[in-house]
């Protein structure tokens, strides 16, 4: 419980919004109304898991907590180091987290890039994305002495239409060394190519099972343009699940 409260308490690995009280936006007006709502406490932790716990008591032990702050009342000031917050993915980005953010994806993805022979970054309609310059565009990705495994790795692609998008077609190439030999390779390929008449984003997802990544190994991400004209990236996400 106190891992997840101190989770809460910021958005990612650093606050991307202002917010004044309990996570809302500063009010225009510091009008009160008569019998409003009370503002949700805080710092009351949800009732222990025990036998005696039932869906027709938790909601009151829930209130007398936040009304009490007594016996499960928690310590903010208690969120430091020693709490070290759960973080799934080893590598992560979303076009509209970054833009909120006013983040650049090619300035996250430097740290671990190689190599890029034609990627950039765009801006279409007021969304970015990660898209080839040339027709055999290239980008290499190296994530050396891994802290924990990556088992799943995720591409938010949009799938177009129009002759601009026919046959557009990225591989991926994941390979995972081990004391610097290669142990594991898997490929997958993923199309921005759709006969909708629509532009939609779509996941695909590379499971590489068995032969995942593990702590102190090393992941190399070969991303290649192997068909069409277009291609268009709008977020990447290299887990452990």
């Amino acid at each position: 419980l106190a891992t997840t409260y101190c989770d809460r308490l910021e958005i990612g690995p650093e606050p991307i919004y202002d917010s004044n009280v309990h996570g809302m936006l500063e009010l225009r007006l510091n009008q009160t109304l008569a019998g409003e709502p009370r503002p949700k406490i805080t710092n009351a932790l949800p009732p222990e898991i025990k036998k005696d716990l039932s869906l027709d008591d938790i909601s009151v032990k829930w209130r007398e907590a936040e009304n009490a702050l007594t016996a499960l009342a928690f310590n903010a000031s208690e969120c430091t180091t020693t709490h070290a917050t759960f973080t799934p993915c080893t590598f992560t980005w979303e076009w509209s987290i970054l833009q909120a953010a006013g983040k650049n994806i090619l300035d996250v993805m430097e740290p671990y890039i190689t190599l890029n022979d034609g990627w950039e970054e765009t801006n279409e309609n007021g969304k970015t994305g990660l898209t080839p310059t040339t027709l055999d565009a290239k980008l290499k990705m190296r994530f050396t002495n891994l802290t924990q495994p990556v088992e799943k790795l995720n591409f938010i692609v949009m799938q177009s239409y129009g002759k601009s998008w026919a046959r557009s077609k990225v591989e991926v190439k994941a390979s995972v060394l081990r004391n610097r030999e290669q142990v594991a390779e898997q490929t997958m390929e993923m199309e921005g190519f759709h006969a909708k008449n629509t532009s939609e984003s779509f996941n695909y997802k590379m499971d590489l099972g068995e032969n995942k990544a593990l702590e102190g190994d090393e992941l190399v991400v070969d991303i290649n343009m192997v068909g069409g004209k277009r291609f268009r990236i709008m977020g990447m996400m290299f887990c452990r699940f």
